[in-house]
């Protein structure tokens, strides 16, 4: 464990959230920074406190830490220019199951900051990057850059999240609630491939849900659920052993995990 976040799950008690040999805590709580969501509290389900590595916000789910670097729009732009962001994205990347990254506010059209000699430079959304020399002097420079490297987080197993654009605490905090569930190692993420544009899914018969996995048809399905015998749920949460007994390659073994992981 070293000085990860990590749940324990003690017998016939509730699950803990720990850092290291410290512990924080019960998991149903959310762990933020002291600056971080002001006038929320334990009522709010919200404990500050200083928090170890200096993550922002700390949410555990079913069997995931997700940590989460919360950063308004101009907050993250400065941060990547001084290189503050890479650090703190890759703590994240080093102590939690899942590293989040959430930018919360509206994106004004153009950001304000300041350059190497203290001169105001200004970041536009629309205008291409100045080719001036002097890179005090750019007036107008893309933000290509910065969501260049966001790209490059998300390649390395990274979330980020577009929180409300108002930013205002509770509105934050619901937010992140509505996303703790899915980033916690749920098991309902299936539902994003769910449904078809093409009209009404249909669902006849048990395990049509099953479907929604890459290389798994009617058939296959037949043999999980035993012809409706064994539910969903059952197939879904099943060991490589039981998938294997029931009927599963090894291909379809690792395509239901894989889409359970995601």
């Amino acid at each position: 464990m070293d000085d990860n976040y990590w749940i324990n799950t003690p017998p016939h008690e509730t699950q803990e959230l720990w850092c290291g040999g410290e512990l924080l805590g019960p998991a149903s709580f959310l762990y933020s920074d002291s600056k971080e969501l002001p006038g929320t509290n334990e009522t709010d389900g919200v404990i500050h406190r200083q928090m170890p590595h200096r993550i922002d916000i700390v949410m555990a789910g079913n069997s995931k830490v997700a940590g989460v670097e919360s950063k308004t729009p101009t907050d993250l732009l400065n941060s990547f220019l001084s290189r503050r962001l890479k650090r703190q994205l890759r703590t994240m990347l080093d102590v939690v199951d899942l590293p989040v990254l959430l930018v919360r506010g509206q994106w004004p059209a153009f950001l304000h900051t300041k350059g190497k000699r203290g001169v105001d430079i200004i970041w536009s959304s629309y205008d291409p990057p100045s080719r001036d020399k002097d890179s005090d002097t750019r007036l107008f420079r893309s933000l290509f850059p910065l969501f260049a490297e966001l790209t490059r987080w998300q390649m390395l197993g990274g979330v980020v999240l577009y929180g409300p654009s108002v930013d205002e605490p509770q509105a934050t905090l619901a937010f992140l609630k509505s996303q703790r569930s899915i980033l916690g190692g749920t098991r309902n993420v299936l539902v994003a491939v769910a449904g078809t544009d093409k009209g009404k899914e249909k669902k006849e018969g048990p395990g049509w849900f099953l479907k929604s996995v890459r290389g798994i048809g009617g058939a296959t399905v037949e043999k999980l659920t035993v012809s409706g015998q064994r539910t969903t749920g059952e197939v879904l949460n099943g060991s490589d052993e039981e998938l294997k007994m029931w009927g599963a390659t090894s291909k379809q073994i690792k395509a239901i995990k894989e889409a359970m992981e995601r």
